[in-house]
């Protein structure tokens, strides 16, 4: 899992003034909004004693811890410690980690590293949101118990819609002529994927005297789970599904997907949208579940790699970059930290860069 990208957390419905808890990159965060109705997110460990503040509630704006009443306001720093009196001046290294967040999508992203503002990459861009002949209507959120690696390769993939998607957009292998046409791989510096074209076949009433038309499919991510899937099947019909994921921990991750399509507007199309996108959803899910090794394997020789296979093994090297950056999380360090049962660990926050005397330890990085 890599620190330094955001990361949503929740709806912005799900946000209110009593205290909201998740866990993402295997740690958890309390979130909640003030009397202005800002939403914050902090490290969900109360650098006193080490209780969950999400167990606590909202006092005067401030995240109240339920073991001692510690308070925290939204930039992690404490204002008040009960037992020492009204007098007391607060120690500096009172403070918990706090994470910049941005509300945009009907979403809370939030940033997970300690970045400066300038430097942090951009949330993936709903480009038709806020457009007439667009319509937003199919927003679910789900968990699976699969890598996010697996799911956000499966998602790039151009080769699987054939056959794991076969009652809806193929034929299951049973065309022995079918090939994957050829694709166009996408490389810049703040995405990657790919995209294909394949005609349409409109039988034998087709005109050849005009060129064929084709379905555009492909998918682009951004960061390392990102992603959206772009279909277009004529010059007037196309969907978009941007897909937030958030990993929860190494197995298991939490999707925010929202599904646009510009046709076919009004809302009594909405029911049969929801329908196939589940059916899709569901028919990743089995396969997926089922592969082996459960995390990307160390090396791309422990998998038969083929050319169709160039988006994924683009993915992988974007991976291996961001870990030369010093971004990616040492899970079995963690996972070691983690057991021992005597060290708390949290996502290094942008304060980070400027104060110092942080009582928890920032998260192992490799």
């Amino acid at each position: 899992m890599f620190i330094n990208f955001w990361y949503v957390a929740a709806t912005s419905a799900d946000i209110t003034d009593q205290p909201y808890n998740m866990q993402m990159l295997g740690q958890k965060f309390v979130l909640f909004r003030d009397s202005a109705g800002t939403a914050h997110c902090l490290s969900d460990i109360c650098i006193h004693r080490g209780a969950g503040l999400s167990l606590g509630k909202v006092v005067n704006d401030c995240i109240e811890c339920p073991y001692h009443g510690w308070q925290f306001d939204g930039t992690g720093t404490c204002t008040r410690i009960p037992s020492a009196g009204p007098a007391v001046r607060i120690p500096g290294r009172a403070k918990v980690d706090s994470y910049p967040v941005i509300e945009r999508y009907g979403l809370v992203h939030v940033f997970l590293g300690d970045l400066p503002e300038s430097e942090r990459p951009a949330i993936m861009k709903i480009t038709e949101w806020d457009r007439n002949d667009w319509r937003f209507s199919n927003s679910v959120v789900y968990d699976w118990a699969i890598n996010y690696m697996r799911s956000t390769e499966n998602a790039l993939d151009p080769a699987h819609a054939e056959f794991v998607h076969a009652p809806i957009f193929g034929n299951g292998g049973i065309d022995p002529d079918y090939v994957l046409p050829a694709m166009d791989l996408i490389d810049e510096d703040d995405r990657i994927g790919c995209s294909y074209k394949t005609p349409i076949d409109y039988g034998k009433d087709k005109d050849p005297a005009k060129e064929p038309e084709h379905v555009t499919a492909g998918t682009i991510a951004y960061g390392p789970s990102h992603y959206v899937t772009i279909l277009d099947m004529s010059t007037y019909m196309s969907i978009r599904q941007y897909s937030y994921v958030t990993p929860i921990d190494e197995r298991s991750e939490r999707i925010f997907l929202l599904s646009g399509r510009n046709f076919n507007l009004e809302e009594k199309h909405d029911d049969e949208f929801d329908k196939v996108n589940w059916q899709v959803v569901e028919q990743d899910r089995q396969v997926l579940e089922s592969v082996q090794p459960a995390l990307n394997p160390a090396s791309n020789k422990e998998e038969m790699l083929v050319e169709a296979d160039g988006v994924i093994a683009l993915y992988r090297q974007r991976l291996q970059l961001w870990e030369e950056q010093g971004r990616r999380i040492d899970t079995h360090a963690l996972a070691a930290q983690q057991a021992s049962g005597n060290q708390a660990s949290a996502i290094p926050s942008p304060a980070r860069k400027d104060e110092k005397g942080w009582v928890i330890s920032p998260v192992p990085l490799r």
